[in-house]
């Protein structure tokens, strides 16, 4: 195949379900990493700095690990190097890296990386609660409410989180609240700060209407409902 006709694939990064960036891989090899110089950079502990690569052969996309701590899972089993074909999942950690085929004629893009989680959100916030929840921050001076009235809630350092933290050890989506089965799930995402509910450090649990959360020094009081 030349360069005109050769197949490029769309690399989609998920975290519980949702699709947080997206990528074109084609003649260029992508990297994998937790460290800014990555192509696909994973805010998260789990993933090394420098993690693996991904790369089209000449029999299709090959990945790589490049000796990771926790390495890299096809299939429910560890690899060192695979192939790759159209519709398979690799599994860092929490994330899953997904590979599509791309149709011919399918516009091209880069990573979206922040704007692509932005949009997935706002296709998601598009269904708002009927019931929505308040997180109330707990200031010195004041109280700060937020409304709960989408199914995904973020709390993080990113730019399209709906609560913003800062400081040392947060990850850009650090925590979620999401509506499921009638109620509202806590969970912590990632980062190395912890996350409580009444004194107790969780990593997901069901919210209860006066909760208190504490998250990177922050605390907030939740309502079932407004």
């Amino acid at each position: 195949m030349t360069n005109l006709t050769k197949q490029r694939y769309i690399i989609r990064l998920h975290l519980k379900d949702r699709e947080i960036a997206t990528w074109i891989l084609d003649d260029s090899p992508l990297t994998i990493g937790r460290t800014p110089e990555n192509d696909i950079v994973i805010n998260n502990l789990s993933v090394s700095r420098q993690h693996a690569r991904i790369e089209i052969g000449p029999k299709g996309p090959v990945v790589h690990d490049h000796s990771s701590t926790n390495g890299l899972m096809i299939n429910g089993g560890p690899v060192q190097k695979a192939s790759i074909e159209n519709g398979m999942t690799i599994q860092i950690g929490k994330h899953v890296l997904s590979f599509e085929a791309e149709a011919n004629g399918s516009p091209a893009s880069g990573a979206t990386t922040a704007n692509a989680y932005e949009a997935t959100i706002q296709r998601t916030s598009t269904h708002r609660l009927a019931d929505p929840a308040i997180l109330t921050e707990i200031l010195d001076d004041r109280e700060r409410e937020y409304l709960i009235d989408t199914a995904v809630f973020l709390i993080g350092k990113s730019d399209v989180a709906d609560v913003r933290l800062e400081g040392m050890l947060v990850s850009e989506f650090h925590a979620e609240i999401s509506f499921k089965d009638n109620q509202h799930h806590l969970s912590h995402l990632a980062g190395r700060r912890k996350v409580t509910v009444n004194g107790e450090t969780i990593s997901e649990c069901v919210l209860q209407d006066g909760d208190l959360i504490k998250v990177a020094g922050r605390s907030f009081v939740f309502r079932a409902s407004v």
